[in-house]
C-alpha cells in the first residue's frame, strides 16, 4: 500500500532530524495524534456512510471531540461548538 503524503513527509523529517532527539520526539508525538485523527475519521465514515451500528453516537462524539480538541485546541473547539449550537437553534435543526 502506498504511503500517504503526510507519512512520506514525516519520514523525510525524521531523516532530517535524526540527530535532534527533542525534535524527533515532537515529531513522534505529532504522528501519534495524526493516527488518532485518522482512526476517528475512519470510525465516522463507518458510522455515517456504512451504517455501522456497532459504533454508538456517544462513542463517536467523544472520539471526535477528543481529536478536534487536540487539533484545534480546547479554546477553539469551545468557540466552534458554541457557534455550531447557535446555528442549530437559529436554523431550527
Amino acid at each position: 500500500m502506498e504511503n500517504s503524503k503526510i507519512t512520506r513527509l514525516i519520514d523525510k523529517l525524521r531523516l532530517e532530524l535524526r540527530n535532534d532527539k527533542d525534535k524527533n520526539a515532537d515529531l513522534s508525538e505529532l504522528l501519534v495524534e495524526y493516527n488518532k485523527m485518522i482512526e476517528a475519521i475512519k470510525k465516522t465514515y463507518r458510522k455515517h456512510w456504512m451504517g455501522d451500528d456497532s459504533i454508538g453516537w456517544d462513542e463517536l462524539g467523544s472520539d471526535l471531540c477528543t481529536v478536534l480538541c487536540c487539533v484545534m485546541g480546547n479554546e477553539e473547539f469551545v468557540k466552534f461548538a458554541k457557534t455550531a449550537h447557535i446555528n442549530q437553534v437559529v436554523n431550527g435543526e
